[in-house]
């Protein structure tokens, strides 16, 4: 069995980047203008644009979210989750090359909020990009799971998800970590 056919990392693969998507909008649901402030200052939008995407962008990660979950559609999901992704890995390689790592990245709103922008958060949107084509090409060559690979997946999932919101907050808590660009 290859690692494109194997229902178990298949399932942890779509339930974890649900799971993030989820994390990453709902505190931008909370506070609003907060995060257009976040958008307006990416400065790749015209400012007419930030406020509109900056409203709309968590419900679209929600609905993405929510598509993983719909096998029907995962295939689907995973392509334009990987195109969401790959769009704010551009957003921050801009800002990167602009020399604006003093921005605030707007990714999970935890404790990462001011810290500015690095390589790390580069490179973050981009293996999360590579983990949503990985679950495309599962889903469209047909992996399934049974129940129990289901459950075990999503355990694995929710643990996944807190490591690597734990390991964001971590990496927030040293300003030289977050701006080695």
């Amino acid at each position: 069995m290859n690692l494109i056919s194997n229902p178990l990392l298949f399932m942890l693969a779509k339930f974890f980047l649900a799971l993030v998507l989820i994390a990453a909008a709902l505190p931008k649901l909370r506070d609003k203008d907060e995060f257009h402030g976040v958008v307006a200052n990416y400065r790749v939008l015209p400012q007419v644009l930030a406020y509109p995407f900056a409203r709309m962008l968590p419900y679209l990660e929600l609905f993405l979210a929510a598509l993983l979950l719909i096998n029907v559609v995962t295939a689907y999901a995973g392509v334009l989750v990987a195109l969401l992704l790959a769009s704010f890995a551009i957003a921050i390689g801009i800002n990167l090359a602009r020399g604006r790592t003093h921005i605030d990245c707007g990714c999970l709103r935890g404790a990462a909020r001011g810290n500015g922008i690095g390589l790390y958060q580069l490179a973050r949107p981009v293996v999360l990009a590579v983990l949503a084509l990985y679950v495309a090409q599962a889903a469209n060559a047909g992996v399934t799971a049974t129940l129990g690979e289901t459950v075990l997946a999503l355990a694995a999932a929710a643990m996944t998800a807190i490591l690597y919101t734990g390991a964001d907050m971590l990496s927030s808590l040293s300003p030289a970590s977050s701006n080695n660009s």
